[in-house]
């Protein structure tokens, strides 16, 4: 509610049009506790009104709007609570990390504040957390590569899953999901530490190092074709897991994969295109003797070739 009420007013319009007619409710009784404040404010206006009244209706009392207790108490709980539901808003907005960028099904390049540039794959987030002199933090869910302006003048860090990279100028892909947050550096040096801060490493250019629940690795060289081949939309592998690769495609289309086991483990060496989700199963289920069938919408199952 606070954050629907603030979006309204951000917009420029009035509470008392608010849709929720309790909101509207409140509002007209928080303007009539100001009217009878303002009224009272006026010697002898309740008066001149009571004079009046008797004047044209003889006998009658005239009781002055919410001067009763009951009627007094509600405006004031009225502005209480419109006064909170502002503050609500205000606070949320101002703790929550803020929406940069979001993929969708497709390749997003995106240039920052300091001119760092990031490349987000298809189904991927990235959220800015704060921003100052000393330090830009971001968040990221999904899989990024970054290109960060070299500055010595301030921190570059991103939370991914349970890990936190802390950088001064570098290029390093990044990805998170299914439990593991997996680091790659192309270019500079990087601190890739636990979100607690119990454990780090420091990975040098072509290292990699993945953060599985409470545990990182060590960093260990890594082919960067095999990591950032999804920049060109494509999925370069050696010696992998299918079931590695289902996780992977899973990610990248947004779509579910289901496999016998003894499938999963297959090993696999090649390349496929991510140019589009039919043909890149197609080609896979060729590799594999059979193909992927679709059950429900965005669910595929292997079903092998007789």
């Amino acid at each position: 509610m606070a954050d629907r009420i603030g979006r309204w007013l951000s917009d420029g319009k009035s509470l008392s049009d608010f849709p929720d007619p309790e909101i509207r409710f409140l509002k007209q009784e928080l303007d009539h506790t100001i009217v009878s404040e303002t009224s009272e404010a006026a010697p002898g206006k309740d008066r001149v009104w009571q004079q009046i009244s008797r004047q044209t209706s003889p006998g009658a009392t005239v009781t002055p709007l919410f001067s009763t207790p009951v009627k007094r108490a509600l405006a004031i709980a009225a502005s209480i609570l419109l006064a909170t539901l502002l503050s609500l808003f205000v606070y949320t907005q101002m703790g929550q990390p803020r929406l940069l960028a979001e993929s969708g099904d497709s390749l997003r390049e995106v240039t920052l504040d300091d001119g760092s540039n990031v490349t987000l794959r298809p189904n991927s987030s990235l959220y800015q957390v704060s921003v100052d002199d000393n330090e830009h933090l971001y968040r990221m869910d999904g899989e990024i590569f970054f290109e960060v302006t070299a500055n010595p003048e301030r921190t570059f860090s991103v939370e991914a899953g349970d890990g936190v990279v802390h950088v001064l100028g570098t290029s390093f892909n990044i990805r998170s999901w299914s439990g593991q947050t997996e680091l790659f550096l192309e270019s500079g040096s990087v601190r890739f530490e636990l979100s607690d801060g119990s454990d780090f490493v420091t990975l040098s250019p072509g290292e990699s190092s993945t953060i599985t629940g409470s545990v990182i690795s060590e960093p260990e060289d890594v082919n960067a074709d095999l990591i950032t081949s999804w920049k060109r939309n494509e999925l370069v592998f050696r010696d992998r897991p299918a079931g590695s690769i289902f996780n992977e495609l899973e990610h990248h289309f947004g779509i579910e994969i289901n496999a016998p086991d003894a499938i999963t483990r297959e090993q696999l060496g090649g390349t496929i295109s991510l140019d589009d989700r039919n043909e890149s199963l197609r080609d896979l289920g060729l590799v594999l003797g059979g193909e992927f069938v679709e059950q429900d919408a965005g669910t595929y199952r292997f079903v092998a070739s007789n």
